[in-house]
């Protein structure tokens, strides 16, 4: 005879169900508002699946713990946190592995191949996206396989693949009447990334208007600043640059109002390029710091994760730290529920703890390795990019002819201290007069080479454009142009330096300085000449530049340098070479031949500084009247 319960027990049996069955279902309500929310308000979204998260793990709902887990992973991606996206994913993936959800490890599949291709890994990212496909059509699952067909499009754009582009994008014309608008944005996007490099950037322009119409209409504010970029592209490389400051500037107000690294990043680059682009070479060096900076946070950021990450790895109460407070309130009444069984599976938790810590341990090791190669490909990309940066400034270096043909002889020693300099000589003609600067720019390496670009194009102007003759003028118009320019937010870039006017009729030569002075030996004396103690730039004064004047006769030698030599660490007791020992070797050498003098200083110096590192980039020129 089966007993009878007590009311009391079969009112909380009844209570226990209908609770379970009510959080599944608002668990996938909740999912869908997340999902729908996510373009246009990701912070909402997030906070949404964290919910659903929650409930699902109340009433037992592995469906909806995946999809919340999906929601969480595609929100960490959005922003950059890489290795988060990538734990997330894995713990989606475990639960859709377990319910053979093909079109749920597709899903996971494509998201997880754009994490390899945010890192630059195609091959790893090609083939997650080409598992994504097969799945997608195994399932008979049309709307994710028209969203992975677009990311492999994109990625065979990514890394050179146009022609299989253009098949997958044609294919996709079929499913075009069944696409939903969300998914027409990327398919308008795609086809106007290929129009772009085949060179059809009317065709990319009319693409790209169809896209950004959409993530309006939709809110989809990542994809509306993604699109504007696109279009300032395509207008900057259709010559359009009206146009082409329009759409970018309008990108970069989206991404900061809603905190878009990634793609502001992005942006700046697309910038950094149209000031190039347009000569405007101030502009381009300041969103060149201010990308920087972001990239900066961006690594920082990841680091602490990561390092965080490590800590709630080794630590044996990992998953009530990552609770918050409702959630650890459902651990601890399920672990009440369990006090019977603790001792039981004692053991056997200890024994999983030392697997788990193997495992972890042996994939952090894979992924320290893995990391190896990332850095090793990106600094590859980083140092062929400095070289090509050298070619340009090689170009805009003076022409050695210009030299040559107006004095007697002459040598430049240029040792930059990385690969490009912000140290730079430059020189022109005007008539029977040879204009030279030997000039020192705030920085070296790539951000001391932007400032000698700009600096170059500012001695241009003014003596060539401009038609500026006295030295101390061209230093005064080049302080104003900088600090307009430069100097809005504080800072102090610019140069140091020596202009010198040489004319060979009045066997004559005026400078101006800007603490660094030329040296003169003439009839075996030194002769140390003065200088102005303040720079080409914002600084403490703010007086006029003065022009100095000097007569030179034949066989008299000028000696031009920075302060790269002289401020050398090195010799026995590892202390600078300092001005006066240099002064000295020049008045040793000063009657060999100059080819001879340029090897013997370049000698001297290398010897002086032994196993030391370079300081500062070194630029010293001779010239015979």
């Amino acid at each position: 005879m089966m007993r009878k319960l007590p009311v009391a027990y079969l009112f909380l049996l009844l209570l226990f169900m209908s609770v379970g069955v009510v959080a599944q279902h608002t668990a996938d309500s909740l999912l869908k508002l997340a999902n729908v929310l996510y373009a246009s308000q990701p912070d909402t979204s997030y906070a949404i699946s964290k919910r659903a998260e929650l409930l699902a793990l109340k009433s037992g709902d592995r469906a909806s713990l995946a999809e919340a887990y999906l929601c969480q992973g595609r929100y960490m991606l959005l922003k950059s946190s890489l290795d988060d996206a990538n734990k997330i994913f894995n713990a989606a993936l475990e639960i859709y592995n377990a319910t053979n959800d093909l079109s749920g490890k597709a899903h996971i599949y494509s998201l997880k191949a754009n994490i390899q291709n945010r890192i630059h890994n195609g091959e790893e990212a090609m083939a997650l996206m080409q598992g994504s496909i097969e799945l997608y059509q195994k399932a008979r699952d049309t709307s994710g396989l028209i969203t992975a067909m677009l990311n492999a499009s994109l990625y065979d754009m990514t890394y050179n693949k146009y022609d299989e582009a253009e098949k997958t994008l044609n294919n996709l014309e079929t499913y075009f009447p069944s696409m939903q608008e969300s998914t027409r944005y990327y398919f308008y996007q795609n086809k106007g990334s290929l129009f772009l490099a085949q060179g059809k950037a009317d065709k990319a322009i009319t693409q790209y208007m169809n896209a950004l119409d959409v993530a309006r209409n939709l809110k989809m504010i990542d994809s509306e600043a993604t699109i504007l970029m696109k279009l300032g592209e395509a207008y900057r490389l259709n010559q359009d640059i009206t146009n082409a400051r329009k759409y970018l500037f309008q990108s970069e107000q989206v991404c900061l109002t809603n905190k878009l690294d990634h793609e502001l990043v992005e942006t700046y680059e697309e910038i950094i390029q149209l000031y190039q682009q347009t000569g405007d070479y101030a502009m381009a060096y300041n969103y060149l710091k201010i990308k920087t900076e972001l990239k900066d946070k961006i690594i920082n950021i990841e680091k602490i994760n990561r390092i965080s990450e490590l800590e709630k790895r080794l630590a044996l109460t990992e998953k009530q730290k990552e609770l918050d407070g409702e959630k650890l309130n459902v651990q601890k009444a399920k672990l009440q529920s369990q006090r019977l069984l603790y001792f039981i599976f004692m053991i056997g938790a200890v024994t999983v703890l030392i697997v788990f810590l193997f495992v972890r341990t042996r994939a952090l090791k894979n992924k320290i390795e893995e990391k190896s190669i990332i850095i090793e490909e990106k600094q590859k990309e980083i140092l062929d990019s400095i070289h090509y940066a050298k070619r340009i400034q090689d170009t805009l270096l003076a022409n050695r002819n210009i030299i040559s043909e107006s004095v007697n002889d002459y040598f430049i020693l240029f040792k930059p201290k990385d690969i490009v300099s912000g140290d730079f000589y430059w020189a022109t003609r005007r008539d029977d007069t040879l204009f030279l600067a030997v000039c020192d720019s705030t920085g070296h390496g790539v951000p001391g080479a932007f400032m000698s670009l700009l600096n170059i194009n500012f001695l241009n102007e003014a003596i060539n454009e401009k038609e500026m003759q006295a030295p101390h003028e061209v230093f005064n118009w080049i302080r104003h142009r900088l600090i307009d320019n430069m100097s809005q937010h504080d800072q102090k870039d610019g140069m140091d330096g020596v202009l010198v006017k040489m004319d060979r009729l009045k066997n004559n030569i005026s400078y101006a300085s800007a603490y660094n002075a030329p040296v003169l030996i003439s009839n075996g004396e030194l002769v140390k000449l003065p200088s102005d103690k303040m720079p080409v730039g914002k600084g403490e004064k703010t007086e006029d530049f003065n022009t100095y004047e000097f007569p030179v006769k034949k066989g008299d030698c000028i000696y031009l340098f920075t302060d790269g030599y002289a401020d050398q660490f090195g010799g026995p007791k590892g202390k600078k070479f300092k001005y006066k020992q240099l002064e000295e070797l020049l008045l040793e050498i000063h009657r060999k031949p100059f080819a001879e003098q340029q090897e013997i200083l370049n000698q001297r110096f290398e010897s002086w500084r032994g196993n030391l590192e370079q300081v500062d980039d070194v630029l010293i020129t001779g010239i015979k009247w």
